[in-house]
């Protein structure tokens, strides 16, 4: 009888010593992944990141070292109330004292044994839960990022491109000697075949769904804007209708500054009396002055 109930202490002893080592592999798990020696880049980080994360990692720590430390007291104080209120004869001098206990306490015991390993179970269990949901917020946060950092470098690139196409044309407008009215066209047409190329606007709106509502707004509208060019990536159809394809060019202009500010020093002179795009009020206003 006395066997066995040490070798369920032997059992609590050697779930404990697994917990301890389990958090000490995540712990080390969690340094080498943020600091990329386990395959990933280092990267510098927001200070405010790994302040917060500094602190989640305390907080698990002392999380443990009390669930280590309390359960074992706890099983122990109420193994010792029952003994005291018993009126046994167990001697008071450890372990001798632990192994008598619990065989005169064994269903107790047992009970408590069982608990313990229960309850430190059912932590690990949620704390690898929790470090799963961390893990993949953390992860579409970065992607977050990355995706806003590839919009910003493609679509600043397409704005580029564009204020070149807008401004020869709004040359040839002024001037026919000054630009060749057919190289203007064939400009033109290539910007708006690049700018719509369908395979490349998929790829935008793919980064652009997992980006917050006020920013995914900004860049559908800039997206839905550039399938405006499609049909006039013939140079023939731009030459048709030359002053379609600026209308659609500073609509463009506007949805282009609304998502990246920075774009407007490519519109600077271009037809703007301000170098911010148009507001809401501003286009009733300019609708409402044509004649």
């Amino acid at each position: 009888m006395m066997s066995s109930h040490w070798t369920a202490l032997w059992v609590v002893l050697l779930t404990v010593c697994a917990a301890g080592w389990w958090y000490w592999r995540l712990r080390r798990h969690e340094h080498h992944r943020w600091r990329g020696t386990e395959g990933e880049p280092t990267s510098p980080e927001d200070p405010t990141k790994v302040r917060d994360r500094t602190i989640l990692q305390s907080r698990n720590a002392r999380q443990l070292v009390a669930i280590l430390l309390g359960l074992p007291l706890f099983v122990f104080s109420v193994l010792a109330l029952a003994q005291a209120g018993s009126g046994s004869s167990c001697q008071w001098k450890f372990p001798k004292w632990f192994g008598c206990a619990v065989a005169t306490h064994e269903n107790l015991a047992g009970g408590l044994f069982g608990a313990a390993v229960v309850l430190l179970g059912a932590w690990i269990a949620w704390r690898a839960v929790q470090q799963q949901i961390s893990s993949d917020r953390e992860r579409a946060l970065a992607d977050r990022e990355e995706a806003e950092r590839l919009l910003s470098e493609d679509l600043t690139e397409y704005a580029e491109g564009m204020a070149v196409a807008w401004s020869l044309l709004e040359a040839l407008k002024k001037d026919t000697e000054q630009v060749r009215p057919q190289a203007a066209f064939d400009a033109t047409a290539f910007m708006a075949e690049k700018l719509s190329r369908p395979e490349a606007i998929a790829t935008h709106r793919a980064m652009v769904e997992i980006l917050g509502w006020d920013r995914r707004r900004r860049y559908m509208r800039l997206l839905r804007g550039l399938e405006e060019l499609k049909p006039f990536i013939d140079p023939k159809s731009v030459q048709n209708d030359p002053d379609e394809v600026l209308s659609v060019i500073r609509r463009l202009a506007d949805e282009f500054e609304s998502c990246l500010p920075n774009t407007s020093d490519y519109f600077n002179g271009l037809w703007r009396r301000s170098h911010k795009a148009r507001t809401f009020a501003d286009w009733v206003e300019y609708i409402g002055s044509r004649p």
